[in-house]
């Protein structure tokens, strides 16, 4: 089971709230897609009611189970036992608003598996109840209810915002567990700011703007787009010139935040001088708005500094300014600062030769980051004259990360090169070929199969056990998303290893020579006769699952086993 994020947005009219509440959950009622073992259909029966459910719900203690329905807006966070105990009632309770005239979209997003299941409540909803219910039909699928990866889910720029807003807290209580989600609120209010007088350089900056007419000050702040709080227009909190000339006189956190890039929309230069020491600062909120007032001056230095940034600190409403700051940059040097970018020694192939990621994971990971953004820049500038040398990038470079996003970046770009090669590339996206670790001689070393030997074109393996699947994967040999036909993916198989080290799995290899080389799983044995007695009853449970979608079984008193062919 894995922890979930649940946000979007249901409005249920006021007058038909009484009558959701008091509705029995019916889960049998509504159809349930195939998919992950999740949302199913199969409620542990806990609750009889929506409101009881909804109850339940706003009982949780925020440490850091909690969620939240008010004024339409949805947004919780479910770790996986509260996740086994609610989702199932909760997801129910939801869908049933439809029938008192409840309209939204909600996913429930389950980030570390990047799927998300997404229920749209309302017409289609409705839709989907008036069709026949065929059982034995499984293309009767049902629009309003349905899996998808969650990058799919985020199209939603509503959903893609909200699900920001929850990692917010999500990242802040995976580094101090002892977060409740009320603390988090309450110390979201100061954004994280240091005080005012260790900080002289937001001391000089707030002088400078308060030496401004604060109508003009005004006007600049919401004609130039400057947000604050989760991206929303700051002219919301700040109505007037005269709410705007107080916040900035008391240092209200928002302003101060705001102040290096408010700066920058009247006096470039002066703002330029002093970004480096805002670019630090530890408040997200200012180096967010530190990143915008980098796009709005328009000089090569500046465009330079936003390629020297820490990728790996780039997350959420961080990201968004510094996507927006690239593609909006007017500098005149921009094309020659990113071809001389790709050429560099941080992200040129030839000068990552010999380098081992094991060796200084630190270092190896902030070169590829900044690889990785100078490449993304790329991308997002449309920049044709780079392709042949983001092409080598994505022929020749040692980081696997920084391959793939250099198929990216030509799938974007989308030059005469990227054509040609559409296959690569293609393949490289989806989790094969350069993708994966090239080391073909290690591949075969673990499988213990010759794979140079391509006459067959693929190579079959067997009897792999939890120890060599565990380092195919944490190799880069096999991707964990990666299924054969309808079996579970490769993370899954392992996943099932693990808790089950008897099973084995087999498969097999595509060669490198392929655009789409990469180790493949479509089988699972197990002989019971290994497996503990405490255990055999869910080794057998496993199997009665994964004959469901296997084309082949093996059942039997002594062996057991499911093939995807």
């Amino acid at each position: 089971m894995v922890p979930l994020v649940v946000v979007g947005s249901l409005v249920v009219p006021e007058a038909a709230r009484a009558a959701w509440l008091a509705q029995p959950l019916d889960a049998g009622s509504l159809r349930w897609p195939d998919g992950p073992p999740l949302f199913r259909g199969e409620s542990p029966g806990r609750f009889e009611t929506v409101g009881e459910v909804l109850d339940a719900m706003a009982e949780l203690d925020g440490a850091p189970n909690h969620f939240g329905l008010e004024h339409g807006d949805v947004r919780g966070f479910l770790l996986p036992d509260a996740v086994m105990a609610l989702h199932q009632d909760l997801a129910t309770a939801l869908r049933q608003a439809h029938s008192v005239g409840g309209r939204g979209q909600i996913a429930f997003i389950a980030f570390t598996e990047q799927i998300a299941f997404v229920l749209d409540i309302g017409e289609l909803d409705a839709a989907s109840d008036d069709d026949d219910d065929d059982d034995d039909d499984d293309d009767d699928a049902d629009p309003s209810a349905r899996w998808m990866p969650a990058q799919q889910s985020f199209s939603n720029e509503d959903i893609a915002r909200r699900f920001m807003v929850q990692m917010e807290f999500v990242s802040a209580w995976d580094q101090d567990t002892t977060l409740t989600r009320a603390a988090f609120l309450a110390g979201q209010q100061g954004l994280g700011l240091a005080p005012l007088d260790a900080q002289p350089h937001h001391r000089a900056v707030l002088e400078q703007l308060r030496a401004e007419p604060a109508a003009v000050l005004f006007e600049r702040m919401r004609e130039g787009g400057v947000t604050g709080l989760h991206d929303r227009p700051l002219h919301e909190r700040y109505r007037d010139a005269a709410a705007l000339a107080d916040a900035l006189s008391h240092g209200d956190a928002a302003a101060r935040a705001a102040a290096i890039e408010l700066l920058t929309l009247g006096d470039p230069v002066a703002a330029e001088a002093v970004i480096d020491r805002f670019l630090d600062d530890p408040s997200e909120h200012v180096r967010r708005h530190a990143v915008r007032a980098l796009g709005r001056m328009s000089t090569d230095t500046a465009f330079a500094r936003l390629l020297e940034l820490d990728a790996g600190a780039m997350r959420g409403f961080l990201q968004i300014a510094l996507v927006h700051a690239i593609e909006h940059h007017r500098a005149p040097g921009i094309e020659r600062a990113l071809l001389a970018a790709l050429e560099s020694p941080r992200v040129r192939p030839a000068s990552w030769q010999g380098r081992s990621r094991t060796d200084a994971p630190d270092a190896w990971q902030r070169d590829a980051g900044h690889a990785m953004l100078v490449l993304e820049a790329v991308a997002i500038r449309k920049l044709a004259a780079a392709e042949e040398r983001v092409f080598a990038i994505f022929d020749r470079h040692p980081a696997t990360e920084v391959r793939v996003a250099a198929a990216g970046t030509l799938a974007r770009v989308a030059g005469p090169l990227a054509q040609a090669q559409a296959m690569p590339i293609q393949c490289a996206l989806l989790g094969m070929g350069k993708a994966l670790n090239q080391d073909d001689d290690r591949r075969a070393q673990l499988l213990g199969v010759d794979t140079k030997d391509e006459s067959l074109g693929i190579k079959r393996f067997g009897d792999v056990d939890l120890k060599t699947l565990r380092a195919l994967v944490e190799e880069g040999f096999a991707n964990p998303t990666t299924n054969q036909n309808d079996s579970p993916a490769i993370g899954d198989f392992l996943g099932m290893l693990e808790q089950h080290p008897e099973l084995r799995v087999g498969g097999y290899t595509v060669p490198l020579s392929r655009a789409d080389y990469r180790v493949s799983l479509d089988s699972i044995t197990v002989d019971i006769d290994d497996v503990p007695e405490d255990r055999k009853d869910a080794v057998l449970e496993l199997f009665e699952m994964l004959s469901r979608s296997a084309t082949n079984t093996e059942p039997g008193s002594g062996s057991h086993g499911c093939w995807w062919t």
